[in-house]
């Protein structure tokens, strides 16, 4: 995949423009930059997980010591920790995937001639999660832990660079354009109707990746979600991911087996 610089979209250009009726005229009413958009955001949480997951092999892969032979292999927790933090990257990014292609491009559609490329991409990057996927579910205690994690960076690596090019690749294009043939209280819209499809715990990976006052005193400013939606949705969605996510990321990277989950008062 290869990105063009944001420069290289002329946003006038009628072979973007579907109906005469709507013209790209509308960059002006913007009144906060590309790089506070819910889209970039949510592409920063996808960017934060792939360095996140790529630190966490390097730190399991570094607990190898000749001298303790017990360090030479993965331990439970380990795993159990590795493919916690997987398969909420995976959600992430299969909800986001979904959400562009049956919401957003579809409503970017109806005004703009949108680059195929921009979701036939998607494919290519889903076969490559799924193959992931299956090699980190397939992990078991006592595998070596060298060669193990060397095998996964080996293909992470890779993934994690198309991604990277793929998500610039929407905010070089598809951002500058729907910028220029929508205003910005009809995309607010359609935000709200993502923050309310969204699970619990990809509302707060998002939200622990922007961080509590960002989300707080900007997005939700900016975006028109009311205030009352921190204490209803993200606060406990923030809760559930650092509880969950967070706590598994925090042990990897220490080499320290956490605490078992919390049980109430009725043991759950």
């Amino acid at each position: 995949m290869t990105s063009p610089h944001a420069s290289s979209i002329d946003t006038t250009d009628l072979q973007f423009q579907v109906d005469k009726a709507f013209a790209p005229d509308k960059e002006s009413h913007w009144k906060y930059p590309k790089d506070h958009d819910g889209w970039v955001h949510a592409h920063n949480t996808i960017r934060g997980d792939l360095q996140t997951a790529e630190d966490c092999f390097q730190a399991i892969q570094g607990r190898k010591r000749a001298e303790d032979p017990s360090s030479m292999t993965l331990k439970a927790w380990e795993v159990d920790c590795l493919q916690t933090v997987f398969d909420a990257h995976y959600e992430f990014v299969k909800m986001h995937h979904e959400n562009e292609d049956h919401i957003i491009t579809p409503w970017l559609n109806t005004r703009i001639n949108l680059p195929a490329k921009l979701t036939d991409d998607h494919e290519d990057i889903v076969g490559a999660m799924k193959s992931l996927q299956s090699k980190i579910r397939g992990l078991k205690p006592g595998d070596e832990r060298q060669a193990s994690m060397e095998t996964l960076l080996a293909e992470w690596k890779p993934y994690a660079t198309n991604m990277r090019e793929h998500l610039q690749e929407e905010e070089d294009i598809g951002l500058p354009l729907m910028r220029a043939y929508f205003l910005p209280k009809e995309y607010s819209k359609v935000i709200q109707k993502l923050v309310r499809g969204e699970s619990k715990l990809m509302t707060g990976c998002f939200v622990h990746r922007m961080g509590e006052e960002r989300c707080r005193n900007e997005f939700m400013k900016e975006q028109g979600i009311p205030f009352f939606v921190w204490y209803l949705v993200f606060s406990g969605s923030i809760k559930l991911y650092e509880s969950t996510v967070g706590a598994a990321i925090e042990a990897l990277q220490s080499g320290v087996e956490p605490p078992p989950p919390k049980r109430g008062l009725l043991g759950c």
